[in-house]
Order: C-alpha cells, then structure tokens, then sequence
C-alpha cells in the first residue's frame, strides 16, 4: 500500500508517457509577500481577507463528482499570519447539500462561532440563493501547517479539504538559532495526502454501519497526495538550496509511513507546535496530523548524489485495512531536482499509471 513522491533531475531524466506540465511563476507563489534575507514572510497588515466557494462537480481523472473549493480539490493554500485576524467568506454552492468549514487547530479563543462544528457553534451554511454565505472570522495563536475541511455530513472525505499556512518571523528567527533554517517554504511542497473513495463518502458511512459490514472499514480506492489520482507527481527544486515541507494526512481513515530515499529528514514541527529540531528516518502521520520537516540535499547519500531520481514515498499502513489482500498499490511519483534551476517556475508532470485505480485513465 504505497504513494511515491519522487525527485528526478529533469535534464537528464525523460519521461516516455503522457504528461500534463502546469507552470506557475516565482511571483505567482510570492504574491502578498516579502521576501527578507532569503525567507518570505508575510506583510505586516490588519487583516487577511479571502473567498472560498465550495461546489460539488466533475473533475477530470475521477469518478463521480467531487467537493472543491474555488474549482480544485483541495482547495487554495491559505496563508495567514499569527496575530492577525482572518476574515474568510463561504459561499455554499453546493447543489444538494449544506456545509461549514473547519478550520483544524485553530483555537478560536474568543470566536467560538468560527469553528464551523455544525449543531454547536453554528447552523448549516445553506445552499439556498441569498442564503448561502457565512464569514468566518479568527485570529491564529500559532505559526505552523494546519488544514480547513468540510464538517457537514461526510463532505471532507468527498475533496473539501485545503491547507492552512500560519507565517510568523519570530519562528524563522528561532529555526535560524538552532541550525534549522530554510531557503523556501513554497505550496509546491506542502502535500495533502489521502485515501481516495470513488463511492460517495455518505454510502460508504451507510455501508459501514450496516450488520453486514462485520465492523470492517471501508478500503480505500486509491492514494492520493495533493488531489492527484496519479503515477507522477513532479516539483522543480534546486539542490542547493533547502526546502521545508509541510505534510499533512487528510485522510479519512488511512495513516502513512513518510520517508525521503538517502535522506534523513529534520523535523522542526508537529501539528502546529515548533519543536527542537531532530533527524528521524521516517515518521508516521495520523489522520489530521501534520509535520514540518526539511529537505536538504546536502544530507543526501553519498551513493544517491548522482542518481537521476530520488523518492519521497507515502505508504499506507495495511494492518488498518480488515480487508487488505496484499496487492494494492498506488504510486505517486516526481519531485525533480536541478542542481542550476534557481526556481523561476514550479512545474508539476502528472502521468496516470495506476494499477488499483478504477477506470483511472486520462
């Protein structure tokens, strides 16, 4: 049961297959920021406000429809900043349903009314015209990677799911003193892993439930890591520089095992809690959990350094799955490394080979 994430060279690595690229600029991933000493940092301002539209529909690779925020799923990175309010507005335009938005480990001191847990903090967010709007308003206590989700029904499950960015100089000050500063923290590596249902999350739930499951959970259909029901998943770094990646497990049962192929991984903090940093050579993440680690490739083995291809690899734990056989595999692949590219662009290759996905061509 396993998710790769690898780390080729692009200049000397030529994929055979059918790819999607999509290139985003530099400046596209800075915008509202400020770039100080090498480390992008937020602009000191009041408020940060956004809209998320949240709407069932078709997309492209999946069966069935699926929940997206302002048309992806997951939905946009959400960058805010410790100490200032966050005013972000729901547009429910969900064709048969209600929703609500959770915001997972934001305290909510003082906005209670902001958690988006339906039936104690807040009535459903309607689907009706004219009524279908709420403004969530918070202030982050903590820097860190923390994530927004559905809390209607079974919605999260079915792709309404983002990560949350909190920035905050102070921590970059600190991780600097204790040897674990960072050239970029970009959202080409914050990965949103999953198990994927093709089944609606709602049925399964009914399924589950019933006398004739025997308690036995629901198997996944898939792996998925940012949304993509994919063999390839691909991100232009330079390896020169050193990265923090942000993980997250939106899963709604599955747990994964996270290593880096030569590489021992540093980790500077754990579910929104800065930590002293240590180098482990895997760790698992829970469903809901999140780590921050960083990805030198100066650490990489020495036997590796001129290999056209490293991986991070997601795996799932099968112990969890009742009904596991043995033989389900879904690989996500890519991250390539480039010992002169400066990050001009991040560029994703998407390649669908995937031996248990159903009806999974593209």
């Amino acid at each position: 049961v396993s998710t790769y994430l690898g780390i080729y060279d692009a200049s000397i690595y030529s994929v055979k297959k059918l790819y999607i690229r999509i290139f985003y600029g530099m400046h596209m991933a800075m915008k509202k920021l400020l770039v100080i000493g090498g480390v992008a940092t937020l602009f000191k301002i009041s408020a940060l406000s956004t809209s998320l539209i949240i709407r069932r529909q078709l997309i492209r690779g999946y069966e069935g429809e699926r929940i997206t925020v302002n048309g992806t799923s997951p939905g946009p990175v959400l960058r805010l900043q410790k100490g200032v309010e966050a005013v972000i507005t729901v547009v429910n335009e969900i064709y048969d349903a209600a929703s609500s938005i959770h915001w997972h480990g934001m305290t909510q001191r003082g906005t209670p009314f902001s958690d988006g847990a339906i039936g104690f903090t807040q009535c459903p967010i309607t689907n009706v015209m004219g009524s279908n709007t709420m403004v969530y308003k918070f202030t982050p206590e903590k820097s860190g990677t923390y994530w927004y989700h559905g809390h209607f029904g079974e919605q999260y499950p079915d792709g309404l799911v983002g990560a949350i960015v909190v920035s905050d100089t102070q921590e970059q000050l600190t991780l600097q003193n204790l040897d674990a500063a960072y050239d970029f923290d970009i959202d080409s590596f914050y990965f949103l892993a999953a198990d994927y249902y093709a089944a609606p999350a709602h049925t399964l739930i009914g399924n589950y439930l019933s006398p004739a499951s025997g308690g036995d959970e629901p198997m996944p259909d898939a792996f998925i890591v940012n949304g993509k029901r994919t063999n390839t998943l691909s991100v232009v770094a330079d390896k020169t520089k050193i990265y923090r990646v942000r993980v997250v497990n939106a899963a709604a049962f599955s747990m994964f095992t996270i290593t880096v192929d030569g590489m021992p991984l540093k980790i500077i903090e754990i579910d929104g809690d800065m930590v002293v940093p240590f180098s482990v050579s895997s760790f698992v993440v829970n469903a809901a959990q999140r780590v921050s680690f960083l990805l030198d490739f100066s650490q990489l083995n020495s036997t590796l350094q001129s290999s056209p291809a490293i991986w991070i690899r997601f795996t799932g734990i099968p112990d969890m799955y009742p009904t596991f056989t043995g033989d389900v595999q879904s690989e996500l692949r890519g991250m390539k490394y480039h010992s002169s590219f400066t990050l001009p662009f991040v560029s994703y290759s998407l390649t669908i080979v995937n031996p248990y996905c159903r009806n999974c061509a593209e």
